[in-house]
């Protein structure tokens, strides 16, 4: 009866029983059935029945900040390390682990099962042990078509109608909310982001994705993503991010073109992309969230602009003045006395347009002796 004791991970069951069954969402068949109590996984669960008292359960969390007590589905009370429980009810619930967690593939990779409580479940769920549960000996032992039976009836019960139409509407849901770039709303909170985290988010990507490196046949250095996570949430196998390392690395070659803060607001990085050429996908999004406003930036812009325009008119003149020496009479200047004299000069040889009225002259001589007077 060895395959009564023996345990397996989570990961390790995936990878095994997907060999022998076309269940293509049994991993979120088992995070659900341990969501709701229905699956009792160990390590790092904590078994209940070890903990006697209140007291014992009050020491050993005390001794133990990893764990705490957790609510599963129907608001039973579990020790569980919180991370790991965050990212299976995150999971379960919204197809992602929540913010903070530890990834999904952590968990599936930490947990374990033994295969009585499996047997326990598969027995309350009307099911049998997969072929895999077995070893060579004992297959060899039992040299029937009967284990195959099981591992067919076990994948008849999982293809039921009801359930597969439950698990359905399930999947419709999470896959609705695939592509919504739903972390921005949190960070969109963030007066700032750090340069690594804007231009993550700009490329479609989460903060939280980890990035390695690699070498090509030349023996030069290629980024690599190592832990993938999008800003719609969701976690995804880290080989089908190369667009977004792709779009990253762009973004990073433009910003170390130029000098930028190394904190900036989500305003700064938006406006940035944009004058790029290379906006975000998701900038629609935010202009319909309220979170950023486009014809804001096109009048800045317009504004910045002119204002740039009336400056190099205001030096033009001076230029005029200086240089040439001579008014639109061809007569030299001898002196300008002061501040006045030279704006009415400015004013009668080139006209009051283009910023170069006298009450704009006034403004601008203003800010420039204060900006030379600080340096």
């Amino acid at each position: 009866m060895k395959h009564l004791i023996t345990a397996y991970s989570l990961d390790d069951i995936l990878y095994r029983w997907e060999e022998e069954t076309d269940k293509e969402n049994l991993r979120l068949v088992l995070l659900t059935e341990i969501f709701a109590e229905n699956l009792k996984v160990i390590d790092p669960y904590i078994d209940m029945s070890v903990l006697d008292t209140q007291e014992e359960e009050e020491e050993f969390l005390k001794e133990n900040g990893e764990y705490g007590v957790c609510y599963s589905k129907y608001g039973g009370e579990l020790i569980f390390k919180k991370k790991y429980w965050d990212a299976i009810r995150g999971f379960v619930l919204y197809g992602y682990a929540f913010k903070g967690s530890v990834p999904i593939q952590t968990v599936l990779e930490n947990i374990c099962v033994q295969k009585n409580d499996f047997l326990n479940w598969l027995k309350k769920t009307d099911q049998h042990l997969p072929n895999f549960w077995f070893s060579m000996k004992e297959k060899s032992e039992n040299p029937t078509t009967e284990m195959r039976k099981r591992a067919l009836a076990m994948s008849a019960t999982m293809n039921d109608p009801k359930f597969q139409e439950s698990m359905a509407v399930h999947l419709e849901e999470i896959e609705s909310r695939r592509g919504v770039p739903i972390i921005l709303h949190d960070w969109f909170k963030h007066d700032t982001w750090k340069q690594e985290e804007g231009l993550m988010l700009l490329s479609g990507l989460s903060p939280e994705t980890l990035f390695d490196f690699d070498q090509n046949i030349y023996d030069e250095p290629i980024r690599i993503i190592k832990f993938l996570k999008t800003i719609d949430g969701f976690e995804g196998d880290p080989r089908s991010g190369s667009s977004h390392v792709r779009r990253h690395e762009s973004y990073e070659r433009l910003w170390e073109s130029g000098n930028h803060p190394s904190r900036a607001t989500p305003e700064y990085f938006i406006s940035w992309a944009l004058s790029k050429g290379s906006p975000p996908d998701w900038l629609d999004w935010a202009i319909e969230n309220n979170y950023f406003n486009q014809s804001k930036l096109r009048t800045e812009k317009q504004v910045e602009g002119k204002s740039e325009q009336s400056y190099l008119n205001v030096i033009g003149a001076l230029l005029g003045l200086i240089l040439e020496k001579t008014d639109k009479d061809e007569k030299r200047y001898t002196n300008i006395a002061n501040q006045e004299a030279l704006i009415t000069e400015i004013h009668n040889n080139f006209g009051d347009s283009g910023g170069l009225s006298q009450s704009n002259l006034q403004k601008k001589f203003i800010a420039a002796k204060k900006s030379i007077s600080s340096k």
